[in-house]
This record gives C-alpha cells, sequence and structure tokens, in this order.
C-alpha cells in the first residue's frame, strides 16, 4: 500500500492522465497521432526527477504545472505544445487522485475479502461453541464464537462491498479545462490540422480497406463489453508505523513489444473520411445513443446490485486487476513501434474510413473528419464528447460534468474508507479483550509479541497494529469532509487541502486491512478457556433463563426480585433455598447450561455464511 500511495504513484498517475488526455485527442482528430504516441511513450515517471518537480511546485502552487514543463522538454519541438492541450492543472490531479485510490483499492478489498474468509472458517469450525456475550464489558448471555466470528464476515463483506460500489461507479475522470467550459478545446479543434504520415502508403489504404470492417465489428463488441464493465464502475502505519503491507504494481511495463500493443490498443486514429460525411455522422450520433442507453441501463442495475446485501463484483474486479497489473493505464511504444501502433490503431478505428489527405477521423464516439470536428467545435459538442473518449481512455467512469468544485465524489470514498476502517477497528478490539490474560479466550499465533522487558507478554501485535491504522481515518476523512466546500469554479486551498489526507486515509485503511488479515489468519481459539469463563459467576449468565421459569409461579417481577437478590448476595442458583423451593436442583442446573441456551445462533451462522460472497475480492 505504502507504494500505491507513494510519490511515484502520483506522479505516475499524474502522467497517465496526461497520456490519456492525448490519445483522446488523437481519436477525435484534435491533435496528430504522433503526438499521443510521442506524449504516451514520455509518460514515465523514471524519465522526471521527483525532488525537482517538488521543489518547482512550491512556485507555482500544483505539481502538474512543472510536470507539464518537464514533459514537453522531452518531446520532439514540432509536437510539444501538444501536451496537457486545452487541460487545467486540476484536472491532472483529479483524474490522477481517481486513478490512485482505484489502484490502491485493489489490495485494500483483497485483504478485505481475505480477512472475512479467515472469519468465515471461524464461524464455520466454531458454530456451536459457546462464549461469554458481554455487553457493556459484562458478561450478558451466552452466544457462540462462530456467531460473533459471523459477525466480524458481514461487516467485512458489507466493507468491501462499499468500497466496490465507490471503485466502479463513483471514480471518476476530471476534464473541463480552466473554468469547466472546455473552451480551449473548441479553439484546438478550430485551429488544428495535421497531414498524414510519410509512412501511410498505398498497400496501408489498400489493407484498411479490407479490414476495416471486420475490425469495427471487434472493436464494437469490446467496446460494449467495457463500457457496461466501466458503468458498473472502477501498509504499514502500524504500531508504531511498522510492518509490511500488500503490494501492487502500479508503473507501466516498460517491454517495448508491450509498449507497441498496449499504444496500438489505445491510440485511436484514423484518415479522412472519403464522402458520406453527413452519413458517417449520424452513424456515429446513433452509436452515441445506444451507448449513453446502455451506460444507463447498466447505471440502473449496478444501483439495484449495489443495494442488495451481497453485490456480486468479481467479473468487474478481476478485470480492474487486469488493468491494473498491466501498469496503470500506461503503455509505452518502443521506437521501432511507434509507426506500427499509429497504424494500427487506425486499422482497429470503428469510424475510420481509408487514411486520405484530409487529417483523421475519431475512434469510438469520434467526431468525424477535419469538417465535422470543426463544426462540432462551433456549437460545443466537442467538449462532451472528448470528456467521454478521455473517460474511455483512463477507463473511469464518464461525469455528467466537470466536477472541479463538487466534492461528492471525494466524499463518498472518504466515507467508504472511514467505513471500512471502522469495522477493522471492531474486529480488531474484539480481539485485543478477548486476548487479555483474565479471559484468554483467543491468542495471536506465531509466538510474536513479546515485550523487551517482561518475558511472559504475549502481546496481540497485529490487532494492535490494525486498530492503531484504522483509529487515525476518522480524523483524515473529517479534513476531506471539511474540505468540500469549494468556491466558484475553483477552491482556493480548499482541493489543495485534500491531496495529502486522501493519500494518508488510503495509506491507513490499507494498513489495517492488512494487518487485520494478519490477525485472523494466525488467530487460535481457546474453547475450554471459553466455557471456564462461562461458568465464572456460579451460574448468574443465565439468571434471566432461571428468571423466566420462577415466573409461571411468582409472576415476572417477583421471580426477577428474587433471582437479583440471590445474584447479588452471591450464592449459586442451584444451591440457594429461595430459588429450590420452587424448582428442585437438577432442574436449575439443566438452565443453567450455556450450551442449551443459545437461541437460534446455530441458524443465524448458517445464513451468514450461505451469504458471504465466494472469490469476490
Amino acid at each position: 500500500m505504502r507504494d500505491a500511495v507513494g510519490d511515484t504513484a502520483w506522479l505516475q498517475a499524474m502522467l497517465d492522465a496526461e497520456a490519456a488526455l492525448a490519445r483522446a485527442q488523437a481519436r477525435l482528430g484534435l491533435i496528430p497521432p504522433a503526438a499521443a504516441v510521442a506524449i504516451t511513450n514520455a509518460c514515465h515517471a523514471s524519465r522526471f526527477d521527483p525532488a525537482a518537480l517538488a521543489r518547482d511546485a512550491v512556485s507555482a502552487g500544483n505539481p502538474v504545472v512543472p510536470l507539464v514543463r518537464a514533459l514537453r522538454a522531452q518531446l520532439p519541438p514540432d509536437l510539444a505544445r501538444f501536451a496537457h492541450a486545452g487541460a487545467t492543472s486540476q484536472d491532472i490531479i483529479d483524474s490522477a487522485a481517481m486513478l490512485v485510490a482505484r489502484r490502491a483499492t485493489g489490495p485494500l478489498r483483497a485483504d478485505l475479502a481475505s480477512a472475512a474468509d479467515r472469519a468465515a472458517t471461524l464461524a464455520a469450525v466454531h458454530r456451536d461453541t459457546p462464549i461469554a456475550g458481554r455487553t457493556l464489558l459484562q458478561q450478558a448471555l451466552p452466544t457462540t464464537f462462530g456467531l460473533i466470528a459471523a459477525g466480524w464476515m458481514t461487516a467485512l463483506d458489507a466493507a468491501g462491498a462499499r468500497l466496490a460500489r465507490v471503485r466502479h461507479g463513483t471514480l471518476a475522470a476530471q476534464l473541463g479545462g480552466a473554468t469547466g467550459t472546455l473552451a480551449a478545446i473548441g479553439d484546438l479543434a478550430a485551429q488544428h490540422t495535421h497531414e498524414p504520415h510519410a509512412h501511410e502508403t498505398q498497400a496501408h489504404k489498400t489493407q484498411a480497406h479490407k479490414t476495416q470492417a471486420h475490425e469495427t465489428r471487434a472493436h464494437e463488441t469490446r467496446a460494449h463489453e467495457t463500457r457496461a464493465h466501466e458503468t458498473r464502475a472502477p501498509q504499514s502505519d502500524a504500531m508504531p508505523q511498522t510492518g509490511t503491507t500488500s503490494q501492487t504494481r502500479t508503473t507501466p511495463q516498460t517491454d517495448p513489444a508491450q509498449g507497441d500493443t498496449a499504444d496500438a490498443a489505445r491510440v485511436d486514429t484514423a484518415g479522412a473520411a472519403q464522402g458520406n460525411t453527413a452519413d458517417a455522422a449520424r452513424d456515429h450520433q446513433a452509436q452515441a445513443d445506444t451507448a449513453r442507453a446502455d451506460t444507463a441501463r447498466a447505471d440502473t442495475a449496478r444501483d439495484h446490485q449495489a443495494r442488495g446485501d451481497t453485490p456480486n463484483t468479481a467479473q468487474a474486479d478481476a478485470a480492474d486487476a487486469a488493468r491494473d497489473d498491466a501498469a496503470g493505464a500506461s503503455g509505452v511504444a518502443g521506437a521501432s513501434g511507434v509507426a506500427d501502433a499509429v497504424d494500427a490503431a487506425r486499422l482497429r478505428s470503428p469510424d475510420a474510413g481509408p487514411v486520405g489527405a484530409g487529417g483523421a477521423e475519431g475512434g469510438r464516439g469520434g467526431v468525424a473528419g477535419r469538417s465535422g470536428a470543426v463544426r462540432a467545435a462551433g456549437d460545443g459538442r466537442i467538449g462532451p464528447e472528448l470528456i467521454s473518449v478521455f473517460a474511455d481512455e483512463l477507463e473511469l467512469n464518464e461525469p455528467i460534468l466537470p466536477w472541479h468544485t463538487d466534492r461528492g465524489r471525494i466524499a463518498e470514498l472518504a466515507g467508504a474508507l472511514a467505513g471500512a476502517a471502522g469495522t477493522i477497528a471492531k474486529i480488531a478490539r474484539d480481539v485485543i479483550l478477548l486476548a487479555q490474560t483474565e479471559v484468554g479466550e483467543v491468542r495471536e499465533g506465531g509466538g510474536r509479541g513479546g515485550s523487551s522487558s517482561m518475558p511472559h507478554k504475549a502481546n496481540p501485535v497485529a490487532a494492535i497494529s490494525a486498530a492503531a491504522s484504522a483509529a487515525r481515518a476518522p480524523g483524515l476523512a473529517g479534513t476531506l469532509f471539511a474540505a468540500m466546500p469549494h468556491e466558484h469554479q475553483r477552491a482556493a486551498g480548499a482541493w489543495h487541502a485534500e491531496w495529502l489526507p486522501l493519500t494518508d486515509l488510503l495509506r491507513a485503511t490499507g494498513s489495517a486491512a492488512y494487518w487485520l488479515r494478519d490477525c485472523l489468519t494466525g488467530l487460535e481459539v481457546d474453547p475450554a478457556r471459553m466455557r471456564a469463563n462461562l461458568d465464572l459467576t456460579g451460574g448468574a449468565l443465565l439468571a434471566e433463563r432461571v428468571a423466566g421459569v420462577l415466573a409461571e409461579d411468582l409472576g415476572r417481577d417477583a421471580a426477577h426480585d428474587l433471582v437479583a437478590a440471590v445474584v447479588r448476595d452471591g450464592r449459586p442458583l442451584a444451591g440457594d433455598p429461595r430459588v429450590t423451593a420452587h424448582l428442585d436442583r437438577d432442574a436449575v442446573t439443566a438452565l443453567l447450561d450455556p450450551a442449551e441456551y443459545l437461541g437460534s445462533a446455530g441458524p443465524l451462522v448458517d445464513r451468514a455464511l450461505a451469504a458471504h460472497p465466494k472469490g469476490d475480492a
């Protein structure tokens, strides 16, 4: 988790956003395909000096300003101006925050799921193991350790489901330009013209004719499936800051061959259509309307599922894991593969006609040719179109509007993280209390938890570390909620106040989840000690049951007062004459057996286990 939210992860996420913006603009014919490839090729954290960026960010107020300068410096002079075209710093930082959150919540949810699976095992094994139920830290009535563990399991499942809903339904791309109007994108569309590359030979054009129909059908199928998934969505702070955590890979692959493939799969470019421009535009609009309808239906289905107790997000998570393992959506074309990547991307563009002399046509949802781009710029349609394609490139949700000063998405993320941390803290505290010397009903295995001065100590260090990490979450979430009021179209300070608390909240919650998984994995249960503690009070634990039977003869209030008096006197209920005057000793002894007063504990455990998701990490 430390790596997933560290400085390098944030830097790479900002670069991923810059690369995705360039690819989206190339798909719509706003910048040359070569610019998109060059920008994507340069967007790797290893090419930049984080210390220098941090130093230069002080005078700019955010790290994007020096980052863009450094990025442009790495590009050919004739292409440098296309980097960051039409965007504002907040577009890049907010989109990067969503990428960081998506990548970090993957291993976090995996740890939550693993902890829940371990709790499920404990629930099944100890379904009928009696233990004293405790209210206000005092023994109350018997329950089972299986039911306690089942409660842990369902709470962890619910926390994971809330994070899944945020991960797949809330994390969205950010693109609005300086004041949310994307006015600079309209200028870009109106001003830009680019000629086809010299390597676009007649053979390429002929091959494009032959393969266009097949590639279009295949691409549309992939786009529909991907869109359906996207609309469903997207350690250690231990005591004291020690231990290791789950790992996730956030930097891109650097193998040139893989980079060629990645670019070819992401940089959609095409030549201008030869004729029938109006028909192509109408076809595109129909496809866009269909995609939006599919999106709405998928949103509705997801919302219905999200309201259930056990939402199934396994397919979406598997796709996310594959994508994140493939380096966080930032492919690189090796020097020898740039031209091939451009050609391959052109061939797979669903709206692409044969390459001609008039520029480029857009990819999925793209603007048809140079004239179409100019018309879209004139009526403003190019801005919403670019938001859609940009979100597609990032594989994040597409927002209806730019959300520069609507921080509900950050608040939802903070709430889900803080809620998960609260669940973890409850379970960790239960373990800590059950492991006390005077209780001794559970203990962490592994022979750890020793003291520097007391050889007999066996502290539950994993549970303590989980609780310590989780304890930081409420304050961090509170800071994010307090920062929600953003003035006008860009906040003066409130936006900046989010960056560190969000990073720390992801880190703290991820660390807590890691330590809880570790705790439950090695947890040892002592049923004999549980039974001994049930017998400590001489039957007082089941005084309610005895009073209930006596009430048949004495009335409810009189029976309650009689049993309470016996307990206060410290006498065993089975041997006190005030009780045996109404019930024989054997009957009272039977009433005081904890195993015979467990109510529906067993069936409730069965019910919980049946609802537990299988393999939904």
